[in-house]
């Protein structure tokens, strides 16, 4: 007949349980910090140079929801600002309606949302639309607005310049 054999089954003592909860603590505030640090890595005046998406964020976090800064604007306008902290893309829709419609297109950046706005540093910022079009940008700050300067041609009740923009991020590699 077998006997029946226990092995002997170790209880931490209260004092090794404490410190082992503190050190799983530690561990999980360097696991936040580090996937923060990959989210976004800044300059040393705090402006976003580059993004990248944590990959613990769902897919649906690479892109924002389009929102639409102007609606039928026949005069020189400025958006309100965007907020582009979790992006460093930007894709801008202009619909234009009216007869012989033009308007240059500019977007400015600031640290802040009421902050020092200036264009942003791209080689199509300032493109003439005469046309529905569509751009994207690269962008390094953390706030964004859309300006509409030297509009002309006639509107009709309903028409105008349109703008509708999506922050996203790009150059994940995501498909």
């Amino acid at each position: 007949m077998a006997e029946d054999t226990v092995d002997s089954i170790e209880v931490p003592s209260p004092a090794a349980q404490a410190a082992a909860s503190i050190i799983d603590e530690i561990l999980k505030g360097i696991e936040q910090r580090q996937r923060r640090r990959q989210r976004r890595l800044e300059d040393e005046k705090g402006h976003t140079v580059y993004s990248r998406p944590d990959p613990h964020e769902p897919r649906s976090a690479l892109k924002a929801a389009a929102q639409t800064l102007l609606t039928n604007a026949q005069a020189d306008a400025i958006s309100e600002p965007v907020d582009m902290r979790k992006y460093n893309a930007l894709l801008v829709q202009v619909f234009v309606s009216g007869t012989n419609a033009t308007a240059s297109v500019y977007v400015d950046g600031a640290a802040s949302a009421g902050g020092l706005w200036l264009p942003e540093p791209w080689p199509s910022n300032g493109f003439v639309a005469n046309s529905s079009v569509a751009r994207t940008l690269e962008v390094a700050s953390r706030f964004c607005r859309i300006r509409l300067a030297n509009v002309s041609g006639t509107f009709n009740k309903g028409e105008g310049f349109t703008i509708v923009v999506t922050p996203y991020i790009a150059g994940t590699g995501a498909s």
